[in-house]
């Protein structure tokens, strides 16, 4: 989505391009649902009419529907139905670009280029360079997703957009979750525009990580977040630091039982655990994937289909070739980003 000099938020949002290029991310993978399959069949009217009532700053949230996953831990889903799947896209085309840009690179959760394998990887480079001279603190933010203050991160919002056109429309969307309304914290995991928030709302966390590059390497995945130097009273004041911000600032609790000091110790990360000299896949995470299997094959599904998923599934544990790619970087960001 081009980003336009005049501003003018809410304009690009509900421009009938935006939409329309909207429903076709939507779509994707979603053609044999009931609510596309309705769209579909008055696709230029709906599509017309979606964009009319986004043009009034405002758009009638539906109820979610929910269910709950292990995965591994327990957690409920919000799937929103699929013209409000519509229209997080078309707001999401238009406030990534202006919030991407603002979040540190070491945060590695949802972005191109970037993602789990990749953070991985330049983890376990700086494992391997520090050896068993290290110490290691892994935090961890208390139902994050159901803690993120509406009024916190409307206010971060506000500040980084550069026209207050959204405000109506991302209010209305703070509070179209009815539970997390009242209480005015909390927001749906499983919408698009969740992702962009949440990854967000921790950035000054990321910020200030970054003032002491050099001495703590520290990275992000979502709410998962590993510090690692060779000084231990350097990292702990950096995670008291943290935590300081975080409850102070973003009205969130990372308590004991989320802090886990392990010194020189392998490090729990992301589906894998880390030693620096090598890895090994959590038997969770294996067992995770064999259940993945069997459903699908219980389902009756293709022999390809099954196929593609242990193929991925190879994939993603056969971390040798990120590593070499990291290893043949000369340095390491402290978010883990190669640098030529």
């Amino acid at each position: 989505m081009p980003y336009h000099l005049n501003h003018d938020l809410l304009g690009q949002v509900s421009n009938l391009g935006n939409v329309t290029r909207a429903f076709r991310a939507c779509a994707r993978g979603k053609r044999g649902s009931r609510g596309y399959q309705l769209m579909q069949m008055q696709l230029a009217r709906e599509l017309v009419a979606m964009s009319h009532q986004l043009a009034s700053g405002d758009w009638p949230w539906q109820a979610y529907n929910s269910f709950v996953v292990c995965d591994p831990k327990r957690r409920t889903i919000y799937a929103a139905p699929f013209r409000d799947r519509v229209v997080h896209h078309a707001i999401h085309q238009v406030i990534a670009p202006l919030i991407e840009p603002l979040i540190p690179p070491n945060s590695w959760a949802c972005r191109k280029t970037m993602g789990s394998r990749n953070a991985v990887s330049a983890l376990t480079a700086t494992l391997k360079k520090l050896g068993n001279e290290r110490y290691t603190v892994k935090l961890d933010v208390a139902n994050y997703f159901a803690s993120i203050s509406h009024e916190v991160l409307g206010q971060m919002l506000r500040r980084v957009m550069p026209d207050p056109s959204l405000d109506i429309l991302l209010a209305s969307l703070l509070s179209s979750h009815p539970e997390y309304a009242r209480c005015r914290r909390g927001i749906p995991l499983g919408n698009l525009t969740s992702q962009l928030f949440a990854n967000f709302y921790l950035s000054p966390v990321d910020h200030l990580a970054a003032r002491h590059e050099g001495d703590v390497f520290y990275i992000r995945y979502m709410d998962d977040m590993v510090l690692v130097g060779a000084s231990k009273k350097t990292v702990l004041d950096l995670k008291d630091q943290i935590v300081a911000l975080c409850q102070r600032e973003l009205r969130l609790k990372i308590p004991v039982r989320k802090t886990v000091h392990l010194a020189s110790d392998p490090v729990p990360f992301l589906g894998f655990v880390l030693y620096g000299t090598g890895y090994h896949v959590l038997a969770r995470t294996k067992r995770r994937h064999r259940r993945k299997v069997n459903k699908l094959t219980k389902a009756g599904k293709r022999a390809s289909e099954i196929a593609a998923v242990v193929e991925s599934f190879a994939a993603f544990a056969n971390l040798d070739d990120a590593l070499r790619m990291v290893s043949n970087s000369t340095t390491v960001t402290s978010g883990g980003r190669p640098k030529a």
